[in-house]
């Protein structure tokens, strides 16, 4: 294990897409495009009706409809199963975008720390792990975020349900430092 990530957890966050307006559109979608596909195979398979205006053969529809349908709820369970978890430990912090991304960073790497208010879908164009000029964002729900300077001029805006008392934390590991 990494020596930074040892030792105590003295915050932990997890986020995770759950909310009834994104899940339930999505599941609707999932449901709908296994229904097409399901629904075509059987036309063309069972009842012999060629499925679309240019068929495939019933040899590759047998292959290729099952991975299809697997596709569609795998991108539904990845979405289902993503999370924003951000762990502070004595000497660093760990922003881990399931199962996409994880960056460690060191407390000492951070200039400054403030709470912010941010527009995700006017200022970086949605949630998710999402990227403009000179910034990172890391945010699931809400517009209340930390946005975190770092040293190399960077960036990262990391979204947040408790973001004053991740800000306290951070800004009290920084001021510790110096």
């Amino acid at each position: 294990m990494n020596s930074h990530l040892s030792g105590t957890i003295i915050f932990k966050e997890e986020q995770r897409f759950s909310h009834p307006c994104l899940v339930i559109p999505l599941l609707i979608l999932t449901i709908f495009l296994t229904f097409i596909i399901a629904y075509g195979m059987y036309r063309q398979l069972i009842q012999g009706i060629p499925f679309g205006n240019r068929p495939m053969s019933n040899e590759s529809l047998k292959i290729v409809g099952p991975l299809i349908i697997g596709l569609i709820w795998g991108i539904f369970y990845l979405f289902i199963y993503m999370r924003l978890r951000v762990l502070l430990f004595e000497n660093s912090l760990v922003i881990h975008f399931r199962p996409l991304s994880k960056k460690v960073i060191d407390y000492q790497q951070i200039k400054s720390c403030a709470v912010t208010q941010y527009r995700p879908i006017k200022d970086f164009g949605g949630w998710g792990i999402r990227f403009r000029s000179g910034e990172t964002a890391y945010t699931i729900s809400g517009n209340k975020a930390v946005r975190l300077s770092l040293k190399d001029g960077k960036n990262i805006l990391i979204g947040s349900n408790q973001p004053e008392e991740l800000a306290a934390i951070i800004t009290n590991k920084i001021k510790n430092l110096s």
